[in-house]
């Protein structure tokens, strides 16, 4: 199993809605961790929840890298990413 972790910054809502467009489309498996709260980074509801006001970590896992690696690309482009 791969696995890749961002931080990124979710302050808008517009962000959030393409946050979920590309990682619902994605066969890898995204967790959104906020502290000790941790949800399905393809729901939108559940992203919605949480703190967002704050960064959070995103757990990318996929059984193929370049899954993994295009996943991670995909959110990158959003300009959403912050240095860890």
């Amino acid at each position: 199993m791969e696995e890749r972790d961002l931080v990124v910054v979710l302050k808008m809502i517009d962000s959030v809605k393409q946050f979920v467009g590309i990682t619902s489309a994605s066969v890898c498996d995204v967790d959104v961790q906020s502290g000790k709260y941790l949800v399905d980074g393809k729901s939108l509801l559940g992203l919605l929840a949480m703190d967002l006001s704050k960064h959070v970590t995103v757990h990318i896992y996929g059984d193929c890298k370049d899954d993994v690696n295009k996943l991670a690309y995909e959110i990158e482009q959003l300009g959403i990413v912050q240095a860890k």
